[in-house]
């Protein structure tokens, strides 16, 4: 299950006792997309997680799409969350990164991420 929200900025949440709650990076990473069409995995292992701060590639300039391994992104249909260069960054609510897939409209689309645990 992969849930979604858009985010301004990064944060901690708050506990309820007036301490934030800790949070760690995991992972910093690019993913390029070599052919539209072809669902790419996020990150090729198995990476649980809390969160994935997502966002569009903006040096590569090309719509992209995540969701679960069904993402498409093609001219003729997309399925996922659309991901677009130079927007306000997606959160994804994930226990496993390695469950996030990426695809674009057009080959070598790329997406920035930050794995949170």
């Amino acid at each position: 299950m992969i849930g979604v929200s858009y985010v301004g900025s990064f944060g901690a949440t708050s506990t309820g006792s007036g301490s934030a709650a800790a949070v760690s990076i995991l992972s910093i990473g690019r993913q390029i997309v070599g052919t539209s069409g072809v669902a790419v995995a996020l990150v090729a292992t198995s990476t649980p997680c809390q969160s994935i701060i997502v966002c569009g590639d903006v040096d590569a300039g090309i719509v992209t799409v995540i969701g679960d391994s069904n993402v498409v992104a093609t001219t003729t249909g997309i399925n996922g969350v659309i991901i677009i260069p130079g927007n306000s960054p997606v959160t994804i609510s994930s226990t496993n990164a390695g469950d996030v897939y990426v695809d674009a409209q057009e080959n070598g689309g790329a997406v920035s991420f930050v794995i949170i645990g």
